[in-house]
């Protein structure tokens, strides 16, 4: 069975007995269906078990009502309907999907003749015609009810005693007022009929205004404007149904601007301004919420900082910057200049010093990832020197210090580093430029400062680190980069300084410590990994302690 008696809700407001709802009268095969609040909602009941019942919220009055039946299906009974006044209807006769109805309820029809609409129900044979004359009234009419047995395939079904009334909804303007719960007024506005219409008031809780503007059929229009709750104005525009239209003004609280945003059905579409403390930082063009066009950028002095364009990509869905985009210092002077295609640098990259001397010369293929690249000292000479192919060195990358000798050389299998003297410094083995294998660290006068091994750009396995005079300063393990295991440190006279244990980088615990001359030094209070570990200079001397908390040092 397809209940469809909450059609009689259209406009009414419903009083039940509460007896009625009791539990027994609710209850169909030892099972309760709740009917909830009748002012809010009406249901009725499926003959074979089903709470089938149609819900219908009465209040906030919606232009579109939702039914809504329990096992989360929705059923357009009939050719169904939406029902507002000043808007047609129609009705047909229900009996979709063959189930009688056996109380039979049926609407036989929904005319109309002039301004009186009528809609006529039969309920055994209580029969009651309701006049809907859109004059600004409805007639008031009263109904009932009885409570009625039936059976339908062997199943019983009960219905309850329910009074109603018709409610008065009236086309002319009715005040509307809310409150907070101190008494002061939070809400004041009108209705006509069952939506806001006219000047609408909100206000803070302590008495200023929060924003104020038209409604026209329910729906915000015309100007509106919102303020701070200190009574500052906030924004000022307009909006056409509900969505902000045309120009909108933000401010901050000292009045000054903070955005100038053009709307069009609620999206960002037209010239959009964004300040900072009252001053102009950026501008452009908006579509659909997306940048297009030339933007400007600026410094909070009003300087030019950065001008560009954004375009849609190909497919036509995302924006990417696009063209030659152009920084400045805030001098004026040129600090990077650059071609963008759908949002990927392509072409000459150029940025410069603030002397306008070129710092770095690089020129890119579609890719972003292929070419070649140039960066070089104020003075203009070269720094350094490499080109890309797929986002990867190929051939030697090369770098120089000012007076012109090599910083580095790096191959794909081996880096050479070196000091300004000429002197090595470094060399690494390398797989594909990335440091796999053994390496050697020197002091300037070539003696070596390290050496250990790589896999895949970390320190990995034994290192042992030296003084100029080649003693050992410490050594132990390295776990892909991080401190592992035991690690001894030394004076370098070669007195044993320290004994510690990390786990995975955490320092855990401090096994012993020594003075130069081999007598004991205090630790610290250091236990799995909390605690104090105290510092000790190269003569033994007491500096300062450390705090640790997990293995890792405090602040």
């Amino acid at each position: 069975m397809k209940a469809f008696f909450s059609l009689l809700i259209i406009g009414i407001s419903f009083i039940v007995n509460s007896q009625d709802l009791s539990s027994s009268n609710l209850m169909k095969d030892g099972s309760l269906v709740s009917i909830g609040q009748a002012k809010e909602n009406f249901a009725g009941w499926h003959p074979e078990g089903l709470y089938d019942g149609i819900k219908y919220e009465v209040e906030p009055f919606s232009k579109n009502p939702a039914y809504t039946f329990s096992d989360g299906s929705y059923y357009n009974v009939g050719r169904g309907f939406t029902f507002t006044f000043n808007r047609e209807v129609a009705l047909g006769r229900i009996t979709k999907y063959g189930y009688k109805y056996p109380f039979s309820l049926v609407v036989e029809y929904y005319g109309y003749s002039g301004w009186t609409k009528v809609a006529t129900f039969r309920n055994s044979d209580v029969k009651q015609n309701f006049d809907f004359n859109f004059d600004g009234q409805i007639k008031a009419k009263k109904w009932r009810w009885y409570i009625t047995e039936y059976s339908y395939k062997g199943q019983n079904l009960y219905f309850f005693e329910m009074e109603a009334y018709e409610r008065t909804i009236s086309n002319k303007p009715r005040e509307y007022k809310d409150y907070y719960d101190d008494g002061s007024i939070k809400v004041i506005g009108e209705y006509t009929g069952n939506e806001k219409s006219g000047l609408w008031k909100y206000y803070y809780e302590n008495g200023q205004i929060e924003e104020y503007g038209h409604y026209s059929e329910g729906y915000q229009n015309g100007v509106w404007k919102e303020f701070y709750d200190n009574g500052a104005l906030y924004a000022e525009g307009e909006y056409d149904d509900d969505c902000e239209e045309g120009e909108w003004k933000y401010y901050e609280e000292d009045g000054s601007f903070s955005e100038i945003i053009t709307y069009s059905d609620c999206d960002f579409h037209g010239a959009y301004k964004l300040y900072e403390d009252g001053i102009l930082i950026e501008e452009g063009q908006y579509r659909n919420d997306e940048k297009v066009g030339e933007w400007h950028f600026y410094y909070d002095s009003g300087k030019l900082k950065a001008v560009g364009s954004f375009t849609y990509d190909e497919d036509y869905d995302e924006v990417d910057s696009t063209g030659v985009w152009k920084f400045y210092y805030e001098s004026g002077q040129l600090q990077k200049q650059c071609t963008y295609n759908n949002g990927v640098i392509e072409g000459s990259y150029k940025t410069y010093y603030e002397n306008s001397r070129v710092s770095v010369e690089a020129f890119f293929e579609s890719d972003g990832e292929s070419g070649w690249y140039k960066q070089f000292y104020d003075d203009g000479t070269l720094k350094y020197s490499a080109t890309l192919e797929n986002g990867n060195y190929v051939c030697e990358v090369k770098g120089f210090y000012q007076n012109g000798k090599p910083e580095f050389i790096q191959s794909s299998t081996k880096y050479t580093q070196y000091y300004e003297s000429g002197a090595k410094k470094a060399v690494v083995e390398l797989v594909d430029y990335v440091p796999n294998g053994e390496g050697v660290y020197y002091y300037e006068s070539g003696k070596v400062q390290a050496e250990g091994s790589f896999v895949n750009g970390k320190g990995n396995g034994k290192w042992v680190y030296y003084y100029e005079n080649a003693q050992i300063e410490k050594q132990g393990l390295l776990a892909m980069g991080y401190y592992d295991g035991e690690w001894t440190e030394y004076f370098d006279n070669g007195q044993t300084h320290k004994v510690i244990l990390y786990d995975n980088g955490k320092l855990m615990d401090i096994i012993s410590c020594f003075a130069p001359d081999g007598s004991r030094l205090d630790k610290g209070t250091i236990v799995n990994g909390n605690g104090t570990v105290k510092i000790y200079d190269k003569n033994g001397n007491y500096l300062e302690k450390k705090e640790y908390s997990n293995g890792i040092i405090e602040n």
